[in-house]
């Protein structure tokens, strides 16, 4: 058998350093899992955090009908920074910058039926570098007026 062969032969045999191999192959798999597992927790996170701003800004507003929409657009945002959702925050208009926080009270009539809306959006961007994603995630609570 030639050197060559032996040589060759010798590497086919040789197992150290497959754990090493395998590992690099999955690892990069796993890591990307991982971080989507956690995406996807912060969206919930942010939706649960928004819901329950806009409903106890509602809750507030069917318990005290004084109150004005202003001073009502002012809870809101209170709550939403209380509660964890920190950023810019904009009245009644569509979020452009990202993790910005817009925040609206208005009054609607539905069906005949006059209502007060509480709406929050939050511009959501992803934290992961190789993913450039981008939404708006929006949450309307109503009481009757």
């Amino acid at each position: 058998m030639t050197r060559l062969a032996l040589c060759i032969s010798r590497f086919y045999r040789n197992d150290r350093g497959i754990a090493a191999v395998e590992f690099a192959m999955l690892g990069i798999v796993l890591i990307m899992l991982v971080m989507g597992v956690m995406e996807i927790a912060r969206v919930v996170w942010v939706i649960q955090t928004m819901d329950k701003a806009t409903q106890d800004t509602a809750r507030y507003r069917y318990t005290d009908s004084s109150i004005t929409n202003a001073s009502l657009q002012a809870k809101l945002q209170t709550n939403l920074n209380a509660y964890g959702l920190s950023g810019s925050v904009a009245s009644c208009t569509s979020p452009t910058a990202a993790e910005q926080i817009n925040a609206c009270v208005q009054a609607e009539t539905i069906s005949g039926a006059n209502y007060l809306t509480v709406q929050a959006q939050y511009r959501w961007e992803s934290l992961i570098p190789f993913v450039p994603y981008t939404t708006t995630l929006t949450r309307t609570s109503r009481v009757p007026q």
